[in-house]
């Protein structure tokens, strides 16, 4: 029962609709269960000191990594290569005063044409129309869920380790509002680069701009390798989000289950109790 009781309270926390289909069978589930240059460098030469736990989704990755890098350096890389993109940056700062101001120019805040055809930006559907696009997200979920049911829980004791295991990544899969399967991209050509990029700002802006808490996007790339898509996350991704100040309202994780993908979790929420969380009935 005290299983079942967390799957109730992280179902608690979905908001709105999403993949509906997927979302209803994972809810029958888990309560059916018991159970850029300077900074690119470094990444290369030092992988062997990032911490590889593929069983969660979620948790810090690298350390040291502020001791090592020149951050000046990699801020001016990474903003000078991307300068067709500063104006979005420059709307999504949290304040005039976060790093990325000094290598972004204009003023903070300002606003943005969304669906201007002249900027690298766009706002994309929240699900693919594709039937194929769609089977890739059914094949992800289905493992994702599958993890989740592999999760080794004694109901005979207090909540442990893995109870917690089971709800931070159930919490984390229930958040995800938005989906985007980009085939046939694998990071060998600029164009490839390009494409993956301006999803994943894309999105982020997409989120940030609603605001709503625990929300989330997964962009799926099942012809990528991990292991690139993983830097792709460190260099593009994490650190930029940290020098517009944005860290605190993003969690940025790349993974494999089944095919690579990135996820993008909105304002996730600190973990409900049973004490300040009502429990309440679900639609399946």
């Amino acid at each position: 029962m005290r299983i079942l009781n967390i799957a109730f309270i992280i179902c608690s926390t979905v908001p709105g609709d999403s993949f509906a289909p997927d979302r209803n069978n994972l809810n029958k589930k888990l309560i059916e269960s018991t159970s850029f240059s300077a900074y690119k460098n470094f990444v290369e030469q030092n992988e062997d000191n990032f911490e590889e736990d593929t069983s969660k989704t979620y948790g810090p990755r690298a350390k040291g990594f502020d001791d090592l890098v020149d951050v000046k350096t990699a801020m001016n890389d990474f903003f000078s290569t991307n300068d067709s993109w500063s104006p979005l940056f420059r709307s999504i700062a949290i304040g005039a005063d976060v790093p990325a101001m000094e290598y972004l120019g204009g003023a903070h805040g300002e606003d943005i044409q969304i669906n201007d055809k002249s900027s690298p930006w766009t706002q994309l559907n929240a699900t693919p129309a594709n039937d194929d696009e769609k089977a890739v997200i059914s094949m992800f979920l289905d493992s994702m869920q599958q993890s989740l049911l592999d999760i080794t829980v004694d109901e005979q004791t207090n909540e442990d380790q893995n109870d917690l295991h089971f709800l931070e990544e159930g919490r984390r899969m229930l958040a995800l509002t938005r989906f985007q399967v980009l085939a046939n991209i694998s990071g060998g050509s600029i164009e490839d680069y390009d494409k993956l990029f301006s999803v994943c700002w894309s999105e982020i802006n997409e989120l940030h701009k609603a605001d709503i808490s625990s929300s989330g996007s997964l962009i799926l790339l099942p012809d990528y390798d991990i292991s690139n898509l993983r830097r792709f996350t460190d260099m593009n991704l994490l650190k930029p989000l940290d020098w517009l100040g944005m860290t605190g309202l993003f969690e940025v994780a790349s993974m494999e289950r089944a095919v690579p993908a990135i996820r993008l979790l909105h304002k996730l929420q600190d973990i409900p109790t049973e004490e300040n969380k009502p429990v309440r009935l679900l639609d399946l």
